[in-house]
């Protein structure tokens, strides 16, 4: 039993007068949408686990904390080479002072558990370090770097999605200017500023030629029947065969053919034409404008933030070693493995 019992003896002065007490830091943090409202229309039922739309932002802050740049900024911020290389640590839990970036990475990765809680939608975060101070600063450094992080993809979102809007308004700005200068050269062109106007009035102007070649020809038939030879007579039909001629211009700058630069049809054609464009330019252009101001907005506001359930605590007690639970599970393996080296010992010495 000495086999047994030396082994177990030394785990157990070691655990006792050597392992360093080590110290474990819990908070807890939820990922929010500013445009969230407080009562969500899914009701989060306590054990069934539902999407969060948020949990891809909850599962990036989880990636940083344990990824080499998560590291490097929590080096920064605090030299986790210094606090996990304190003298006071014992040396098979003690970090080398000149750890490498990546040997400082994997120390660290042991060092932290951040995972996400799918049935509260929560990140939970749990830091382990050699004293409690250190495992309280350590862990508000690291609920510190989790709030820049989450500010600094809101800010970056933030910014793309008002350049996005910017250049949207610019083009339908461009779009929309286009549209008005062709407008413009339509109307030199045609050397009229509304075409529908310029219609209505030739419409006007034939109604008012058809009275008056009306009245001219019952006038001229009155005469005819009561005074066939009257010298008057020639006048009357050289003003209605005037009157006709004047009546046929205006039908033909009216509906003559669409190719000619001067009728009405083929102007009113292509002023309809480019005040569909221009229609659907202008529209373009005011909800590029609403949309970038509606972004411009958004952006002087926070859209994601942690929300902290409850944050870093002064731990108390130390959270290992289990001295008791380790010295039995020691002392259960060494009592295996010499009830294993016996019987294969006492086999081979039988077969000898």
């Amino acid at each position: 039993m000495a086999i047994v019992l030396i082994p177990t003896l030394l785990f157990t002065a070691y655990m006792l007068f050597v392992q360093t007490p080590s110290y474990l830091c819990e908070f807890r943090v939820i990922v929010r949408n500013a445009q969230e409202g407080g009562n969500s229309a899914f009701p989060q039922i306590t054990g069934i686990g539902l999407p969060s739309v948020n949990a891809a932002d909850s599962y990036a802050i989880i990636q940083y904390l344990e990824s080499g740049s998560g590291v490097k900024d929590l080096d920064r911020r605090l030299n986790l080479r210094q606090l996990y290389s304190a003298p006071n640590i014992d040396p098979t839990s003690r970090l080398s002072s000149n750890a490498s970036p990546e040997a400082l990475a994997r120390y660290w990765q042991n060092r932290i558990d951040a995972y996400y809680e799918n049935t509260t939608n929560t990140v939970v975060v749990r830091v382990r370090a050699y004293d409690p101070a250190t495992t309280l600063r350590l862990s508000q450094a690291v609920l510190a770097a989790s709030e820049q992080l989450i500010n600094t993809m809101t800010a970056r979102s933030r910014r793309d999605l008002v350049a996005y809007s910017r250049k949207s308004a610019a083009d339908a700005g461009i779009a929309l200017r286009r549209i008005n200068a062709q407008f413009q050269g339509l109307r030199n062109q045609r050397g009229m500023l509304d075409p529908q106007l310029a219609a209505r009035a030739n419409m006007e102007q034939q109604t008012t030629l058809q009275g008056e070649i009306v009245k001219a020809q019952t006038e001229l038939a009155l005469r005819e029947s009561y005074s066939p030879g009257s010298p008057a007579l020639p006048t009357f039909r050289k003003r209605i065969a005037s009157l006709r001629a004047a009546l046929a211009a205006l039908q033909a700058h009216s509906t003559g053919d669409q190719g000619s630069g001067g009728n009405l049809s083929g102007a009113l054609n292509a002023f309809q034409q480019l005040q569909v464009e221009q229609d659907f330019a202008q529209k373009r252009y005011e909800l590029a404008m609403a949309s970038l101001e509606k972004q411009e907005a958004l952006a002087a506001q926070q859209q994601l933030y942690l929300d902290t359930i409850f944050g870093p605590t002064l731990p108390q007690e130390p959270d290992s070693p289990r001295i008791a639970i380790a010295i039995a599970t020691f002392l259960a393996f060494a009592m295996c493995a010499w009830i294993i080296a016996t019987l294969v010992l006492k086999s081979y010495r039988e077969r000898v």
